[in-house]
């Protein structure tokens, strides 16, 4: 489940891109240069072209809360705009909206239509130097089919939000080509989806994607399209919509190694204020094994968003439930939903963990309880009471955002 904040990482310099520049490693583009070295030149953008920022649902009521499904891990994950924080730039300060997914946050801002991504990686601010100078680079306007964009080299620094630590800022020797078209995932279409490839410096390998890529309507980049270098992730961005789809690809064989695809969404009254996540393995008793994930969030109004899987592997029984009510309380949460795949489909289930810390800190080891089944919904603000269980192996987290 990393993949998604290693793509997202890789565009943290390539969704900054100007309306009138693009990157390359050309360094004889002679009198066009606009920096030493040949690292960015100017070229007018095309007719097509289209704005970066209408690819981004930024109004965290319009972004909602959103469910991805990792195939290969067979996980889900929420994303959700979290708030926003003030990036304390000496050449000015700015307020950063938070995109919150899997415990970690990233920031960015719009400047009108222009659109800065991140300004904020999770405890630190993105900035051009240590000193915390300003935004390093090249403010973000228009994109269009076939973009190419080299910005290797391009210094870029981690500066500690609450120390004095600063760092050169890991994958910004990334390359990147940009494709436009229309695209169809799970019976929906995206018209003029942005489709962001990741490249490496890598010898190119003739992409296999099984077949995906005639399902989604997409061409899949040639050789001549990424100059010759290997792909090795991507993301699929719908047309104010957001990333609807990401995947990583083998830069040794072409083939595709994960993919994860946006399940469900729920809209939101307000920016969620808790959050509630884990996996793991429990033993009970003479029963067995039981394998547990969950993920979810929740609005103030009580607007709930997410995914239970449970699979007891030696009774044969496996869930797939809609989390749609989350209630936390101190150090413990209380979930319930609707189950949608698997034995007892159309059923209700509710159940709770305790979140006892990490490492050196915990308090102990987190629980959860057994996941009660009914006929008719429950109420997760309800009582609730059942006996919870250490995990075997595994882990809870909860946050509350207010």
């Amino acid at each position: 489940m990393g993949i998604i904040k290693r793509i997202l990482g890789v565009f943290i310099i390539l969704l900054a891109l100007g309306s009138v520049t693009q990157c390359t490693n050309d360094r004889s583009v002679g009198p066009q240069d606009l920096e030493s070295g040949g690292i960015l030149q100017s070229i007018a953008p095309p007719r097509n072209a289209h704005w970066l920022s209408d690819y981004f649902a930024l109004n965290p009521h319009q972004f909602g809360i959103r469910t991805y499904y990792w195939y290969d891990e067979e996980e889900h994950s929420v994303a959700f705009i979290s708030g926003t924080e003030t990036v304390p730039y000496t050449s000015g300060p700015i307020e950063a909206t938070k995109l919150f997914l899997e415990d970690e946050e990233i920031g960015f801002y719009l400047d009108g239509r222009e659109l800065w991504w991140p300004v904020i990686q999770d405890d630190y601010y993105v900035s051009v130097d240590c000193a915390l100078t300003a935004f390093p680079f090249p403010l973000g306007g228009k994109v269009w089919d076939g973009m190419y964009v080299d910005l290797r080299g391009l210094p870029a620094f981690l500066v500690e939000k609450d120390g004095p630590g600063c760092i050169a800022m890991p994958e910004n020797d990334r390359i990147t080509l940009f494709k436009i078209d229309d695209v169809n995932i799970f019976g929906e279409r995206y018209n003029n989806a942005l489709i962001l490839w990741s490249l490496e410096p890598e010898e190119y390998r003739p992409l296999d994607f099984g077949g995906y890529e005639d399902e989604w309507g997409i061409t899949l980049p040639t050789r001549e399209e990424t100059r010759g270098n290997a792909v090795d992730g991507f993301a699929i961005l719908g047309f104010q919509k957001g990333i609807v789809a990401l995947g990583e690809t083998s830069v040794d064989d072409g083939e595709l190694d994960d993919l994860a695809l946006l399940v469900s969404e729920v809209p939101t009254a307000s920016v969620p204020v808790h959050w509630a996540s884990g996996g793991g393995t429990i033993v009970w008793g003479g029963s067995g094994r039981v394998t547990y994930g969950f993920n979810v969030a929740a609005d103030m109004a009580g607007n709930a968003g997410g995914v239970l899987q449970f699979n007891w592997r030696d009774g044969e029984l496996k869930w797939h439930g809609a989390i749609d009510c989350l209630s936390v309380e101190g150090s413990q949460a209380y979930m319930s939903g609707e189950l949608t795949n698997g034995q007892h489909a159309g059923s209700f289930f509710i159940f709770s963990v305790e979140d006892n810390g990490e490492g050196a800190t915990a308090t102990g080891p987190d629980l959860i309880s057994v996941v009660r089944v009914r006929s008719t919904p429950r109420d997760c603000h309800g009582p609730y009471e059942a006996p919870f269980k250490d995990w075997t192996n595994g882990n809870v987290r909860i946050r509350s955002f207010r």
